[in-house]
Formats: structure tokens, C-alpha cells, sequence
């Protein structure tokens, strides 16, 4: 992975990007995403699968290997643990060996991910959308309208009731 690469991401915030159907919102981040949540995509949501491929094809999100020594230990030490799923140990694993940001939303791998890089960089779906306002990609309204539609059609609930609190 170059050093440009932004963050990894795990398929919690890539997942609510798929069923939006706007991972092209991704592609100003340059994100990786690990063999592992490819996978979990792949077996746990099928129906976003097409979606992935066509992010991975039009250079949304790239897809990586989590085989450094460091990460293979590290995942090894994360799967054990038993806690958490084999993407987002792999994404931990690959954030944290590679100094990138964790693109993730679940808070139990946050704190996970903090134990082992107390500075690692985290960053949830709400974050990429408040950085898209602020850049001029989207609007308040039409990331508030995102949130929204997450919450209603796909039962994933920002801890805000408008983007404006996070900008």
C-alpha cells in the first residue's frame, strides 16, 4: 500500500456506501479494503457484491492483502481474541501496521483498534460525510437525506440528526 493511501476501510461504513449505491462519495479518500472484508461482503451481503466489484473497477476502493508479518500477527492475535469478525481484524491489522486510518463504525473494533495504536486515526461513516460537506461534494441536505435514508432503508443509525453537528 503507498503512502497515499487514506485509511482502510471495513465493510461496516463500506456497506452503508454500497446500499446508498454512491461509493463513487469514496473515491477522493483513496481507501483500501482488506481480502477479508472482501470476503464478508462477498458471503454476508451478496446483494452488495456487483456494487463492490464496480467500486473496485471504477478505483473507489482498492483491495489488499493483509500479509506482513506484523498484520498476520496481529490478526491472529484479533481473531483469537474472539470478539470481533475476520474483516474487521484485518483492517485493524493492516491500519495499525501500515499507519493509515480505520475507516470503521463499530465501536467495540474501535476500542479494539485502540488498544494496540492508542493514536490511530478512526473515522465512521459520519466523518466521510462531514468532510464531503466540507469540501463541497455534497450538501447539508443531501447528506442529511443519506443519513436518513441509512436509518429508514437500512437500519444504520449515525449518532446525529443532521451532518451539521459534525462539521
Amino acid at each position: 500500500m503507498s503512502s497515499s493511501v487514506f485509511g482502510v476501510i471495513d465493510s461496516s461504513v463500506l456497506i452503508n456506501f454500497l446500499k446508498l449505491g454512491r461509493t463513487e462519495l469514496l473515491a477522493g479518500f483513496t481507501l483500501a479494503a482488506t481480502t477479508h472484508v472482501e470476503a464478508e461482503i462477498t458471503t454476508e451481503f451478496p446483494d452488495q457484491l456487483a456494487g463492490l466489484r464496480a467500486a473496485v473497477t471504477n478505483g473507489h476502493v482498492t483491495i489488499v492483502d493483509a500479509n506482513q508479518p506484523q498484520e498476520l500477527a496481529l490478526f491472529a492475535a484479533l481473531v483469537t481474541g474472539g470478539r470481533l469478525g475476520q474483516g474487521e481484524c484485518s483492517a485493524i491489522a493492516v491500519a495499525v501496521n501500515r499507519k493509515c486510518a480505520l475507516v470503521i463504525d463499530d465501536r467495540r473494533a474501535i476500542t479494539e483498534a485502540r488498544r494496540y495504536d492508542a493514536n490511530l486515526s478512526v473515522i465512521g461513516t459520519g466523518e466521510i460525510l462531514a468532510s464531503l460537506v466540507r469540501t463541497s461534494v455534497l450538501t447539508v441536505a443531501e447528506a442529511d437525506k443519506l443519513i436518513n435514508e441509512l436509518a429508514n432503508s437500512h437500519k444504520f443509525r449515525l449518532r446525529v440528526s443532521s451532518i451539521k453537528e459534525l462539521l
